[in-house]
C-alpha cells in the first residue's frame, strides 16, 4: 500500500512526465509506475521499506 508521501510524489513525477510529448504511463511487472516515449522508458519510480524512489534513464 502506498503512503500519502509516496502518491503526492507520484503525482508530482506524473504531472511532469506526461507533460512531454507522446508520453505514457505504464505500470510494468513489478508493480513499478513506468514513463515512457516511443516504447522507451525514461523514467521508473516505485516504493520500498525505505521509501520512494526514481530512477531516470538517459543516454
Amino acid at each position: 500500500m502506498e503512503s500519502r508521501y509516496t502518491e503526492a510524489m507520484l503525482d508530482h513525477v506524473r504531472n511532469i512526465c506526461l507533460a512531454l510529448p507522446e508520453a505514457v504511463e505504464h505500470i510494468d511487472g513489478f508493480g513499478h509506475d513506468t514513463f515512457k516515449i516511443n516504447g522507451k522508458s525514461f523514467v521508473i519510480s516505485g516504493e520500498s521499506e525505505k521509501g520512494f524512489s526514481l530512477s531516470f534513464k538517459s543516454d
